[in-house]
């Protein structure tokens, strides 16, 4: 290897054609490697590495302080000046705390001293963390934690993501699926996807854990004697050669990779053979590192055979880690498999021009062999579009034909969109957002805000009962009417909201949001889709054949007219109501539990607040009460506003006036049995409570009674409901 230093002022430094050692020292110095396998040192200064043909790395041995290297953007910085690297393969780092990222190739990321953070990026990566607590990030691709410089054992845990001992400090592990072990007594255990497990010197133990595992060893087969414990279902494996692998315990591995052959771990304990190749990744979009990502992007991955569902949740995040979405792959409904492609598909569009990070654990997906996957790792891409952001002060910000994402941040902005699929964040202030022609999303933020989409399928986030949304008759682009107007262009405008709030004209659904409270909502005269909350909500369709979801929560459907007025059947998820008179159409209603007519109220919910309302008046007021509409409504108010069933049954028993444990013992019998109990009868139940019971306690057994539920008809009460005002 030749070496070739520099001076201490501007050097211009030039490799040959094999490998070279190249150090620029002081000043800012250009150093070209050239062919073969280079190492470079810029030292001090602003330098230009480029290592050239071969298999290139930089080192920063010499920096004083933690510096900052990323091979993708290939830059620098830190400890001494900023760098600009072209050509180059791996990184050495600084005894200090370091970050290091890898490229879309195969890299060797070293930490050394200091607490790292080695990130692969894609590509099949070799990361040691060396000295220091450090976290190492596989990324795509078999990426592997180097261990050749521990000082003693090593364990490591795939599955829990820890490496430690060998004086190599605690390192936190994800998106590894290969380990090169020390030269001392290991321990390495797998995690769910299929790992690669070279445990190289000392007697180390070896588990695989859940995947199709591989053992790899450096010898030759004829080198190792091989026994298989079939109770341990464990084998014994010894190299032969005293210096070299030494005596491994391993369970858990399917396939052994020695220098000249692979066997199979039926092979070799005499157990029959099965599938136990991982799929293969094929092809993948976004692409790892994509930019120009559309907004509405669906994120799909091809394999190389028929896939189910695996283990984990895939999520997605924004660039700076934040969280915007789980995929739980037991349940989500946003992933799908079709044979050999899988899609995740997001509740939301993206915002333009901005980072994201897809995390795709081992195992999310697996072959119909139960082959897992060796998971993605995170994949990062940006979407198209271009951003501009507001002042303090009272901006305007207008886009182009492009995807915009325009952000007022405070003042009372003016942002326009323009053509394209737009978002506009309005920030602090009464802002006015104007979406223009495209599907935009519009969200004022802070104050009173206007916000007129335009023409398109549009999105508006309403927090300020001010608020105003503005909506065009898509078919024209005519500015809104007084009257319900009939959205002919077919684009479907949605309002998410936070605070109560009434559909305007050409707006064709609401939803009401997450965490915001008991809501109430309403529609106009198109066909709407309204849904709540998980609070109480309030939610009139109007004109229209509308469609609602009340979600969870007690929810309530309310219609203008009297209940004569109206049909009504229950149907699989809820109901669907008919307006006799065409006025309010024919509504599809789901998670709905009351009607709201102007006369008189129902409410359907008898396994929940309404059923315990009638069960407590038949226990405590006796099977009349039932039917009496105001104390129905008492109990429903009450047990909605966050009264307890057992709070409420002692209220109900307290305002009787019933105070003696004999007295109340007298009138829960009554008005299930039809008669006072006799004094046989009633000192066994007497003395429940003179032993501790509470009434509370007590009442509420009586409502649940059989005889009281067949006394008020719970089950009729079920098909019809309990009116209430």
């Amino acid at each position: 290897m030749a070496v070739i230093n520099g001076t201490a002022g501007n050097d211009i430094l030039q490799g040959g054609d094999s490998a070279d050692f190249m150090y620029g020292m002081d000043g800012n110095d250009t150093l070209s490697g050239g062919a073969g396998n280079d190492a470079l040192n810029g030292g001090p200064g602003d330098d230009i590495l480029n290592g050239g043909d071969g298999r290139d790395y930089v080192a920063y041995s010499d920096a004083t302080a933690g510096v900052v290297i990323n091979l993708a953007s290939g830059t620098a910085s830190g400890g001494g000046g900023n760098d600009t690297l072209t050509g180059v393969e791996s990184a050495f780092g600084s005894p200090f705390a370091d970050t290091i990222t890898g490229d879309s190739g195969a890299n060797s990321l070293y930490g050394r001293a200091g607490d790292d953070i080695l990130d692969g990026g894609a590509g099949d990566d070799s990361l040691a963390g060396d000295e220091g607590n450090d976290t190492l990030i596989g990324g795509l691709g078999r990426d592997s934690i180097v261990l050749y410089s521990a000082t003693s054992g090593v364990t490591v845990n795939l599955a829990l993501g820890t490496a430690s001992g060998g004086g190599l400090g605690n390192d936190t592990l994800s998106g590894i699926e290969a380990v090169e072990g020390s030269s001392f007594a290991d321990t390495i255990s797998g995690g769910d996807g299929g790992d690669v497990l070279a445990g190289w010197g000392g007697d180390d133990v070896i588990d695989g854990g859940g995947g199709n595992d591989r053992a790899d060893f450096s010898g030759n087969f004829s080198d190792y004697s091989i026994v298989y414990d079939a109770e341990a279902a464990r084998f014994t494996i010894t190299d032969l050669t005293a210096t070299r692998d030494g005596r491994n315990l391993i369970r858990g591995v399917e396939s052994f990779q020695f220098s000249d052959v692979v066997k199979t771990a039926a092979q070799l304990s005499g157990v029959p053979d099965l599938d136990i190749t991982p799929p293969e990744l094929i092809s993948l979009s976004p692409a790892y590192g994509a930019t120009g990502v559309a907004l509405d992007t669906n994120l799909v991955a091809v394999f190389s055979e028929p896939m189910q569902r695996g283990t984990g949740t895939i999520i997605l995040r924004h660039a700076d880690g934040t969280e915007i979405e789980r995929f739980d792959m037991a349940t989500s409904n946003n992933v799908t498999i079709a044979g050999t492609t899988v899609t995740i598909d997001p509740t939301i569009n993206l915002m333009p021009g901005t980072g994201y990070t897809l995390e795709v654990p081992v195992g999310a997906v697996k072959d119909l062999a139960g082959n897992a996957d060796m998971g993605n790792g995170r994949i990062p891409f940006t979407t198209t579009g271009t951003t501009q952001i507001g002042t303090e002060n009272n901006d305007r910000l207008t886009g182009g034909a492009d995807v915009d994402l325009l952000d007022g941040a405070a003042g009372d902005d003016e942002l326009d969109g323009g053509a394209g699929n737009d978002t506009l964040l309005g920030g602090a202030g009464t802002d006015t957002l104007i979406g223009g022609s495209g599907n935009d999303t519009l969200d004022g933020g802070v104050g009173a805000d206007r916000m007129e989409g335009g023409r398109g399928t549009d999105i508006y986030y309403v927090d300020n009962v001010a608020d105003l949304v503005v909506e065009l008759d898509n078919a024209v682009g005519a500015a809104p009417t007084p009257r319900p107007g009939l959205d002919l262009g077919g684009a479907i405008d949605k309002v998410i909201a936070s605070v109560s709030f009434s559909l305007g004209a050409y707006v064709e659904n609401l939803t009401l949001a997450a965490a915001s409270g008991n809501l109430s909502g309403s529609g106009n005269g198109l066909d709407n889709v309204l849904i709540g909350n998980e609070g109480n909500n309030s939610l009139t369709g109007a004109g229209g054949n509308d469609n609602i979801d009340g979600g969870a929560g007690a929810d309530a459907a309310l219609y203008s007219a009297n209940r004569s007025n109206y049909t009504w059947a229950k149907t699989s998820t809820g109901f669907t109501v008919v307006d006799a008179t065409g006025a309010e159409g024919t509504d599809t209603l789901s998670g709905i539990e009351r009607l709201h007519f102007s006369n008189t109220k129902l409410a359907y919910d008898l396994d929940g607040h309404a059923g315990q309302t009638a069960k407590l008046l038949g226990a405590v007021f006796g099977v009349a009460s039932v039917a009496n509409k105001q104390y129905v409504g008492i109990g429903l108010q009450l047990l909605d506003g966050g009264m307890s069933y057992e709070a409420l049954a002692s209220l109900a028993v307290e305002v009787t006036g019933k105070t003696s444990h004999a007295e109340v013992v007298s009138l829960l019998w009554s008005n299930l049995f039809g008669s006072a109990p006799t004094t046989a009868q009633a000192a066994p139940v007497v003395a429940l409570l003179d032993g501790g019971w509470t009434v509370a306690a007590l009442t509420v057994l009586a409502a649940d009674y059989i005889v009281n539920t067949s006394n008020i008809n719970l089950v009729g009460l079920t098909q019809s409901g309990i009116e209430f005002v």
